[in-house]
C-alpha cells in the first residue's frame, strides 16, 4: 500500500491510497493549516482528492482541521467512533474530571506535561466543535466491512484506553495506523513511558488495546507521534507500567 506521511508540528498524519482517491488518518492541530497545505502540495495532492478522514480520536492535535476539510471538500466523509463524535459536539472532555482512573505513565512524564503547558498555553484539553453529518461513518467497535467497501483491504479495531473513542486502522498487509494508542516520541520514551502515550484514561483498557494490536498487526506500527516501529516492541513492553501517576490539574482544568 502507498503511504504518504504528512509531518506537521507535532502529529504524523497519513494519506493512504484507495480507489479513486485517498483516505487521510488524522489532521493535526488547527494551527497546522499552512504546513498541512504545503505537505499536500509537495505530494501533488488536491484536497478534493481526499475522500475520507479516519479520525483515530477527538483530541485537537488529531481533529484540528476537521472543519477546514469539510468546508473545502464537502464530499469528504469522516470515519470515527461514536464517543469521538459525541465529544466533538461540545469541544470538551466532559468525562475527564469524573474519571478517577486517568493518569500519566510516571512522574517524569507528568513534569514534562506541566512544563509544556506553562510554556505553551495553547496546549489544552479542548478541541474544535464539529457536528456529525448524515454522510459521516460512525463506528461503535471493531469493524471488518467499512474499509473493504472503500476498496481497502483492512479493518477497524476499537482501541480504547487513551480515550473511550480511540480506533485504529489495520491493513491486511500487517501495518497499523493507531493514533495515540501507541506513542514512539523519543523524549517521552527516554523518560520511561515504554511506548505509552502521555495521557491515559484507563490503563487496563489501554493494555487490552495493545493486545488487540499485537494480535491484528504483524508488521509496522505507524503512530501519530514518533517514527514507525516494529510491533515486536509492543510485545516487549506491554504491562511494564503497573500504575499511573495522576494527570496534572493544570491539564484537566484547561
Amino acid at each position: 500500500m502507498d503511504i504518504i506521511c504528512l509531518k506537521l508540528s507535532a502529529t504524523n498524519c497519513y494519506l493512504l491510497k484507495i480507489k479513486n482517491g485517498y483516505l487521510l488518518v488524522d489532521t493535526g492541530y488547527e494551527s497546522d493549516l499552512t504546513v498541512f497545505e504545503q505537505e499536500l502540495h509537495k505530494n501533488s495532492i488536491n484536497i478534493k482528492d481526499i475522500n475520507y478522514l479516519f479520525l483515530t480520536h477527538h483530541h485537537n492535535d488529531h481533529s484540528g482541521l476537521i472543519n477546514f476539510l469539510v468546508e473545502k471538500n464537502n464530499n469528504i466523509r469522516i470515519i470515527m467512533h461514536k464517543y469521538a463524535s459525541e465529544a466533538l459536539k461540545t469541544g470538551k472532555n466532559v468525562d475527564l474530571l469524573r474519571n478517577e482512573k486517568r493518569g500519566v505513565p510516571n512522574k517524569r512524564v507528568r513534569f514534562l506535561m506541566i512544563m509544556r503547558k506553562k510554556l505553551k498555553s495553547s496546549w489544552t484539553s479542548t478541541f474544535p466543535v464539529y457536528k456529525t453529518r448524515d454522510t459521516d461513518i460512525i463506528v461503535e467497535g471493531d469493524n471488518t466491512s467499512i474499509l473493504k467497501k472503500l476498496g481497502m483491504d483492512g479493518k477497524i479495531v476499537y482501541t480504547p484506553g487513551h480515550t473511550k473513542g480511540d480506533i485504529s486502522l489495520v491493513v491486511d498487509d500487517g501495518n497499523c495506523f493507531c493514533g495515540d494508542s501507541v506513542m514512539n516520541h523519543p523524549i517521552v520514551n527516554i523518560l520511561g513511558a515504554k511506548y505509552m502515550t502521555i495521557g491515559i484514561e484507563n490503563l487496563d483498557e489501554y493494555y487490552n488495546s495493545w493486545n488487540k494490536l499485537i494480535l491484528n498487526c504483524s508488521r509496522i506500527i505507524y503512530p501519530a507521534h514518533g517514527k514507525p516501529f516494529n510491533v515486536t516492541k509492543l510485545k516487549r513492553n506491554i504491562g511494564k507500567i503497573k500504575t499511573l501517576v495522576p494527570t496534572p490539574d493544570i491539564m484537566i482544568k484547561s
